[in-house]
């Protein structure tokens, strides 16, 4: 009984749904049915055991019971089960993608053409080019901002070769608009790097590998920085080994572009 009833209500919904349904929306619409299904042939079956109280009914309606509960189980099953297998089945496409990108750069030298970027191609404004860091209480803030061409500039001492820092647009303009004022013209580049916050910053927020390591090592000396220091490291200087003299520059783009698996 309860299964030519399952029977009947699948055949009218079916009458009542487009033809023309995607493959989706039948799946939908089969679900849908066989839930409707188990349920009102639950119902029935529970009202006739319980009307005729006979044995036969509750006999039936024991037998019958665990097949409706199955149905409904699997149903509930795979609807709340399918997002938890799609994340599940995203996050391990994506944790894929990651190794394989660290794969990828373990088998690139930072010193190889085309990734490096050799000291003749770094830009250095005319305000800092050959000053020592004696000579930065000279350097305004403001004209060294303008005559920037990038968005981030490293400064070396022209005596050793060594890395000073590195600054970025946005903490100079951070700590100018701090000074405020006629500080905001004023201001100096001894200043910055004196100060608590943006000289921390600039003088911590990059890291020093030597020229026999790869782009996976200069990602994880980023992140040993970073965790140590407490301030974002995108930034990489390469010296030979235990030596200062920078060699060249790696930045986390660099890094990032040549992990795309």
């Amino acid at each position: 009984m309860g299964g030519a009833l399952g029977v009947v209500v699948v055949f009218n919904m079916l009458k009542k749904e487009s033809v023309a349904a995607s493959d989706e929306q039948f799946r939908h619409l089969v679900a849908k049915s066989v839930l409707y299904s188990a349920i009102w042939g639950l119902v029935i079956l529970a009202i006739f055991a319980t009307v005729l109280g006979s044995t036969k009914a509750k006999d039936i309606l024991t037998l019958l019971l665990p097949v409706f509960g199955t149905w409904v189980g699997t149903l509930l099953a795979y609807y709340f089960g399918k997002d938890n297998y799609e994340s599940g089945a995203r996050n391990s496409a994506n944790l894929a993608r990651v190794l394989t990108g660290m794969e990828k750069l373990k088998s690139i030298p930072v010193t190889q053409p085309g990734i490096i970027i050799p000291l003749a191609e770094i830009d250095i404004p005319a305000s800092v080019k050959d000053k020592t860091v004696a000579d930065y209480d000279k350097v305004i803030l403001k004209t060294l901002l303008s005559e920037m061409k990038k968005e981030r500039l490293p400064l070396f001492d022209p005596a050793t070769g060594a890395i000073v820092a590195i600054l970025h647009k946005s903490l100079i303009n951070g700590f100018l608009v701090k000074k405020g004022g006629a500080a905001f013209d004023t201001s100096t580049l001894e200043q910055l790097l004196a100060d608590v916050d943006a000289g921390n910053v600039a003088k911590q927020s990059f890291a020093v590998i030597p020229n026999t390591s790869t782009l996976a090592d200069a990602k994880e000396a980023m992140l040993r920085q970073q965790a140590s220091a407490k301030v974002s490291c995108e930034d990489a200087f390469i010296t030979s080994p235990g030596g200062t003299r920078v060699e060249g520059w790696i930045t986390n783009d660099i890094i990032d572009k040549n992990s795309q698996a």
